[in-house]
């Protein structure tokens, strides 16, 4: 069982264990106010040893969530009916709240303020999700940040990377709302996962840092190499950077792939593995070459072929191997299920 903790005479935390495939990390959760108004900053993963503090949170507490994933909003069933839940509005809205049915909805402005005992305003800062936003405490100078800061992004000791870089799915909007969070100059973060920040600017200067770093690293290799898988490129990261996560790392390295690409920097060759689409514009797929043949037969025809060979591969395998195949599956993190080339496509420069 946990229970929140005092940080500030305004602020407590409740560290939730982790309770998911892909959950290496707590997450916490933030109690705002002192007196009967008060907010709730996340909810954490839903772990059964967090139900009893959520319970005992008093029916008009607010409910903020920086973002819909499930290590920040699985903990809302433990709440009691009738909390009214504010997020801000997504694409995906109506799949990830339609469990909060008996909860009223309401919908985050970017800029808003809300009042508890302090003055709490809402940045919206998308780049680990569409609906990420940070809540700022001017008055303390505190940015509650949910995912939209890593708790560790400054490089282990001896390594190049983060061992616990941010998970995002746009990595664009990621490094815009770092930069308007780096406006703000925050004297302290308090994250979705980890420890307090207590140098907040620096923090967010080495997290863009960081990012840069992987970009350069990535060029460099493309420049150096002929051509280059994105399998091959999380590899090379890796080894500088013992302990890393390689799921977290791949999608990482496949999110500055697709950005050098929209910058020109970067090009796809073709895949190696896969049914190769990826690589052939819809145009393309659908000419017809000699014999009425278009490459979209072409590609079905391959695909067809490798399910066979996977399926007589599969054979002989158990059924806790093909779990194991799964599992994994099931680690990939939210934000990166939507990227969808292969490991084995091969980039090179322009």
């Amino acid at each position: 069982m946990v229970s929140f903790e005092q940080l500030t005479p305004r602020i407590q935390r409740l560290i939730v264990p982790a309770a998911g495939p892909y959950s290496r990390f707590a997450s916490n959760a933030y109690l705002i106010g002192r007196g009967a108004s008060r907010m709730l900053v996340d909810s954490g993963t839903g772990h059964p040893g967090s139900a009893e503090a959520l319970k005992g949170l008093a029916i008009g507490t607010r409910v903020v969530l920086t973002h819909a994933h499930g290590g920040h909003a699985n903990g809302l069933a433990h709440l009691q009916r009738g909390v009214k839940i504010a997020k801000f509005k997504s694409q995906g809205d109506a799949g990830e709240m339609s469990f909060l049915r008996h909860n009223e909805k309401i919908v985050l402005r970017d800029d808003a303020t809300s009042q508890v005992d302090c003055s709490v305003k809402v940045i919206h800062c998308p780049g680990h999700s569409e609906d990420s936003v940070a809540l700022w405490l001017e008055e303390e100078s505190v940015l509650i940040s949910g995912d939209a800061i890593s708790s560790t992004p400054s490089p282990a000791k001896g390594a190049s990377l983060s061992h616990d870089h941010i998970t995002v799915e746009n990595l664009d909007a990621y490094m815009a709302s770092l930069k308007t969070l780096d406006n703000l100059n925050p004297r302290i973060i308090f994250p979705g996962h980890g420890e307090i920040i207590l140098d907040g600017a620096s923090h967010i200067a080495e997290a863009l840092s960081v990012q840069n770093r992987i970009e350069n690293s990535i060029l460099q290799l493309l420049q150096s190499s002929h051509v280059v898988t994105a399998n091959a490129i999380t590899a090379h990261l890796a080894a500088n950077s013992p302990g890393i996560s390689l799921l977290v790392l791949e999608g990482t390295v496949k999110q500055h792939l697709i950005r050098l690409e929209a910058r020109g920097l970067a090009a796809r060759v073709h895949a190696t593995r896969g049914d190769g689409k990826e690589n052939v514009s819809q145009a393309e797929r659908s000419k017809t070459g000699p014999g009425g043949i278009t490459f979209d037969k072409i590609f079905d025809a391959v695909k067809t072929s490798r399910t066979k060979d996977w399926m007589e591969e599969s054979k002989g395998v158990s059924k806790d191997a093909m779990k194991d195949v799964f599992r994994l599956r099931e680690k990939v993190h939210p934000a990166h299920q939507w990227i969808r080339f292969s490991n084995e496509v091969e980039w090179r420069a322009v």
